[in-house]
């Protein structure tokens, strides 16, 4: 189960005074999952046949589109040195 993987890191680095420096992340991490032949064919299928073919079943025979997983972080540190 391959799929589009996307990671997005933004930094913002200020000094606010001497020495210490306020540290603006954002993270941004994106997945599309699905099932292809390549996951009918290989390891996964003998693992957890059921739900891959289900899932393949669903995507190629039935029009559903592969879910997505989004994950946004956010965070203000502040360092000194």
């Amino acid at each position: 189960m391959g799929g589009t993987q996307t990671v997005k890191v933004d930094l913002e680095i200020t000094e606010i005074k001497n020495n210490k420096f306020e540290v603006k992340t954002e993270m941004y991490i994106g997945d599309w999952y699905g099932a292809d032949w390549d996951d009918l064919n290989g390891k996964g299928i003998k693992e957890f046949a059921p739900s891959l073919k289900a899932f393949f079943m669903l995507q190629h025979y039935y029009g559903y589109q592969p879910f997505e997983t989004e994950i946004i972080y956010q965070s203000l540190d502040y360092i000194i040195v």
